[in-house]
């Protein structure tokens, strides 16, 4: 009973359906084009209108009823943020965890539907939930534009939004203040929609909160309008919160959950489902990421437990209750779903009987019109066969006229030689009056036309063998004897077997062509012969850029013969290491004269002097593995109206002469740079007598001090350390000295490892921290007979090149300093040098390395392989001049890309052979003599007063040197030694010096001076003076050098 009422319109349907098919579908097909019976058409659609209403209202009575229960779907794909810590994170692995990843699960077991959650960067969420790829999209802010095309949940969450910005900057507090900055936003973020409506527009996106810390830690971001818990979460994780701070929220954001604008249905599933999640579950997700509150009253806790208990049960019986009122309404939503089917597959029954009965009048229609056709085709083929013969004649008319007033001769001729038909174009072109005469008078084609048969033979190869033949050039005679080339084009005409009929085609006279070329050749080859005169590489090149001569001398020069380059495309590139490089010849084809001189003239390209219209240049090419600079000239070549046709180039080697003129530009500059050194030498000689008196006061005052506080070592430190500074300052003289070759070497035992400590010390501070300084000194000895500071030098231009071959990748400089004993075993591994016992010095990089081709030159004088500007090239002449000064040897060697290494051999000074010049100055000898001390500086002149009195002596001073030898005459047995200086105002040392020895010839004299020249040394012997002492001069020194003169 229950089935019969529940179908009656199904079964009214299929009683429908059979009574239509078995009467209707049977009359429509015998009656053929006759009109369907009328009452059958009723009855038929009083069945589509009784159907039609039961369905409708069926329809609208399951809409009803469905509308209040959704269909539960099997699953919901959900995408959301991946990276908002805690809410949404990835873990180690890649999985995603945090609060909404907990409460969707507990949702998945709440509602039985399983979900497929997506993490991914905000702003491809948006673009892939826009598409169409997922149901649900999470931790979404409402804002107008997207209320457009989502349908929002209800917010579950506040999120605070606020300005963080770089500790340094200051006056940042609200939107307005960010005027000017760049801020960094999330792509997709609503930040981006809240600035622009307040217009601000400078953004610079990124896909996450994190990829904008993390640029914030590189210094890349300093100002951002960011979310605050991740901000706060990332900032934390980076280590770098101390270094920002921020603002109060510019709003505050809720999250929710969307879906697409229309789909009501997944989002009151979704709400039903959050909904069923109870409070404490919601508070057991959030302690697990957000942590624990301080415990509350136990007591109170268990209420608060038991209540919860409570309405946890009372909330899984309603959960129970509403699945069995949704499992009722699925099973009758898939009942209502199998009836529609059904539905559907009889109204396509009824559609497809419909379509079988308009079918068959739509044939007997098409029939019909059909044999219309016929008749209209025959009609149309009449008319048109009328006018194809009227066509044919016309046509045959125009080709007779063609054929009569053709300006080219042309002919049908027969397999065995004779002509069949010509027109009286070829008539006039073989010198007969008619093309009857012509075929009348020409009975063997071959003897009579051609003046070489073999021509007319090979045209019938041709013409059997492919059917035709086109730009056949031969020569004959006309009928007068005159000679006659042409150019024949032909076909051969077979009938329906293939078997040739005749031949036709066109005779087409090229003899003033051909004259022509002849001529064009004769011109060709006197040029070429003109060219092979010329000394120089030349060739001649075509508007296209193919090669018309090529003289005797280019192929000496390149190798490459006339006959491969003739009618080829020019190409150079075998003379540039295979790069294309385009010919001065195709430059002046190709481009006018004003743009070569206004594009080209930059690189070298101007016109030439000599020649009006040519253009020259200087170029380099390589040949034979040489680099060789040639001198180029090119030109258009026109010809008797003025048209260019092609160009002419030459070459000339000028390699002699560039090296000439590089050699003499050489010189000019070390000329220069000598004069500027000579300069520098002058200017250094007076600096240094000047600088060198000041510090000899600051020595002497720092001594006396010293003297004066032994008892207060804080002090005397601090004197010390002012003392070791005087003495890089005058070290500093003297290598100024040294390098404008104003001062004396002054070679005495010299222990090596000082000087390099101190070298070391000055390059930590001047290299760049990314080169590594290694020092490693085994040697035991290390005494050597030099001059510190030639030894400096030595080391610090060595370094300096080290550190200057690193400077943009970093590297080591290592510095070792060994000693070795040369025996017959190892002598080979040593350079050859007399003495056996040797300190060597080793200054090694992990630079870019010297190819092989330069180390020879490397100690030439003005020789360097740095950019203009960076170097003299005189630093390694000089190491390689004072190694050679101290009876030593320089060795290098390098390799491209690992570095370079110098050693310097130097003879080892046996400990026999120290003597007194290695005195301890330290020690300061006393003694009671009267001393004349004349100096022109009153500071200098104190200080040794001060000094020498504490060391006992009594002492007379003088800055005047005409008041000090007036002193001496008036007193002149009262004195024991007389000291003074060299350089002093109207009167100079050596002055003095004669004017003493008139006076009193026996005393001794010493001659003090901040600098001295070579030809001081001669003045220095012949005046008898007893010692020369360099200033600035120490106390111990100044002792040492008066016991030294006196008896």
């Amino acid at each position: 009973m229950r089935r019969m009422t529940e179908n009656p319109l199904t079964e009214a349907k299929h009683m429908m359906i059979k009574t239509y098919l078995h009467n209707d579908k049977r009359s429509a097909i015998t009656s053929g084009n006759k009109a369907i019976s009328t009452h059958i058409i009723k009855k038929h659609c009083l069945a589509i209108f009784v159907f039609l209403t039961l369905a409708l209202n069926f329809f609208l009575v399951n809409t009803a009823s469905s509308s209040n229960h959704p269909i539960m779907p099997k699953t919901i794909k959900v995408v959301m943020d991946n990276n908002y810590p805690p809410y949404v994170f990835q873990d180690n692995k890649g999985n995603l965890q945090g609060i909404l990843i907990d409460q969707w699960r507990l949702w998945e077991k709440k509602t039985g539907i399983a979900v497929e959650i997506t993490g991914t960067d905000w702003d491809k969420a948006l673009n892939r939930m826009q598409a169409g790829e997922f149901d649900v999209i999470d931790t979404l802010f409402f804002n107008e534009t997207r209320a457009k095309i989502y349908d929002f949940s209800k917010p579950y969450v506040k999120i605070d939004v606020s300005i963080f910005f770089h500790k340094n900057i200051s006056g940042i507090s609200d939107v307005s203040s960010l005027e000017g900055f760049t801020v960094a936003v999330k792509s997709g973020d609503n930040a981006i929609d809240y600035l622009k409506k307040r217009g601000i527009n400078r953004f610079q996106e990124y896909p996450s909160y994190e990829a904008i810390v993390q640029a914030a830690k590189e210094h890349k971001v300093t100002v951002t309008l960011i979310d605050v818990p991740p901000a706060l979460y990332f900032l934390y994780k980076l280590g770098i919160q101390k270094q920002f701070l921020h603002s109060a929220p510019m709003y505050s954001g809720e999250f929710h959950r969307a879906v697409r604008k229309g789909n009501t249905v997944i989002l009151q599933i979704v709400e039903e489902g959050f909904a069923g999640i109870s409070a404490s579950e919601y508070q057991a997700i959030n302690k697990k990421w957000l942590g624990m509150a301080a415990r509350a009253d136990y007591v109170y806790l268990c209420y608060v437990f038991a209540a919860l208990a409570i309405i946890s049960l009372v909330a899984l019986l309603m959960f129970a209750w509403n699945w069995m009122l949704r499992r009722m309404v699925r099973l009758r939503t898939a009942q209502l779903q199998e009836e529609i089917a059904l539905n559907r597959q009889d109204a396509q029954i009824l559609t497809e009987a419909e379509t079988q009965i308009r079918s068959k009048h739509v044939e007997l229609s098409a029939a019909y019109q059909q044999l219309a056709a016929y008749d209209n085709e025959l009609r149309e083929k009449y008319a048109a066969l009328s006018k194809s013969e009227q066509f044919l004649t016309a046509s045959e008319e125009r080709y007779r006229n063609i054929f009569e007033n053709a300006m080219e001769g042309f002919f049908q001729t027969s397999t065995d030689g004779r002509i069949l038909n010509a027109n009286p174009s070829l008539a006039r072109l073989l010198g007969y009056d008619t093309p009857e005469d012509l075929m009348q008078g020409i009975t063997n084609i071959s003897t009579q036309l051609y003046s070489n048969p073999a021509d007319r033979k090979h045209i019938l190869e041709m013409l059997e063998r492919d059917g035709h033949v086109e730009n056949f050039e031969t020569s004959g005679q006309c009928k007068r004897g005159c000679p006659i080339y042409a150019s024949i084009a032909a076909r051969k005409v077979c009938d329906a077997e293939g078997n040739t009929l005749y031949y036709e085609g066109f005779y087409q006279d090229i003899t003033k062509r051909k004259l022509a070329e002849e001529a064009l050749l004769a011109e060709h080859d006197q040029l070429a012969i003109i060219l092979d005169s010329i000394p120089i590489p030349a060739f001649v090149i075509d508007c296209k850029g193919n090669i018309v001569l090529w003289n005797t001398f280019s192929e000496l020069f390149t190798g490459k013969q006339t006959k491969e380059m003739i009618g080829t495309k020019l190409d150079l590139s075998f003379l540039f290491k295979g790069k294309v490089t385009p010919s001065l010849a195709d430059i002046v084809l190709t481009m006018t004269d004003a743009d070569i001189l206004k594009k080209l003239s930059s690189k070298g390209i101007r016109a030439s002097d000599i020649f009006p219209g040519a253009f020259e240049c200087t170029d380099s090419v390589f040949l034979h593995g040489e680099e060789r600079f040639m001198s180029l000239q090119a030109a258009r070549i026109s010809d008797r109206e003025g048209k260019v046709i092609g160009a002419i180039q030459t070459a000339q080697d000028i390699t002699e002469q560039r090296r000439s003129q590089t050699e003499h530009e050489n010189l000019q500059r070390q000329l220069i740079q000598a004069q500027k050194i000579e300069a520098i030498g002058t200017l250094a000689g007076g600096i240094a007598h000047d600088f060198n008196n000041i510090l000899s006061g600051i020595i002497g005052y720092t001594e006396l001090c010293m003297n004066a506080v032994q008892d207060q070592p804080k002090a005397a430190n601090y004197l010390e350390q002012v003392l070791k500074s005087t003495d890089r300052a005058k070290n500093l003289v003297q290598q100024i000295l040294t390098v404008s070759r104003q001062a004396e070497q002054d070679k005495k035992p010299l222990a090596l490892s000082s000087v390099i400590n101190e070298v070391t010390s000055f390059l930590k501070a001047t290299l760049p921290a990314t080169i590594e300084i290694r020092q490693f000194i085994t040697a035991k000895h290390d005494l050597i007979m030099a001059d510190a500071t030639n030894m400096h030098q030595i080391i610090m231009n060595l370094c300096t090149n080290a550190g200057h071959a690193m400077k943009e990748t970093g590297g080591i400089l290592e510095i070792v300093l060994e000693e070795v004993f040369i025996d017959k075993k190892n002598a080979r591994h040593y350079p050859p040098l007399a003495h056996k016992h040797l300190l060597v010095l080793s200054v090694r990089d992990t630079g870019h390395g010297i190819p092989k081709d330069m180390l020879e030159q490397i100690f030439n004088p003005y020789f360097t392989t740095k950019a203009t500007g960076d170097g003299t090239g005189l630093g390694l002449a000089i190491v390689h001049g004072i190694v050679k000064d101290h009876e030593g040897k320089i060795r290098v060697s390098s390799e491209i890309g690992k570095g370079t290494i110098f050693k310097v051999f130097l003879p080892l000074l046996e400990m026999q052979e120290t003597d007194q010049r290695n005195m301890d100055e330290t020690i300061l000898e006393r003694g009671r003599e009267k001393i004349l001390f004349i100096d022109d500086e009153q500071v200098i002149a104190d200080v040794f007063k001060m000094a020498a009195e504490e060391l006992g002596y009594r002492v007379h001073i003088e800055t005047n040197p005409a008041r000090g030898i007036e002193a001496l005459r008036n007193n002149s047995e009262s004195f024991d030694v007389v000291i003074t200086d060299k350089t002093m105002p109207h009167m100079t040392g050596f002055d003095v010096a004669r004017e003493i020895r008139m006076i009193r010839a026996d005393i001794p004299i010493i001659l003090c001076s901040g600098y001295h020249e070579h030809k001081d040394i001669d003045k220095i012997t012949s005046l008898g003076i007893s010692k020369y002492i360099c200033k600035p001069i120490k106390i111990g020194a100044m002792s040492a050098a008066i016991r030294e003169v006196l008896p």
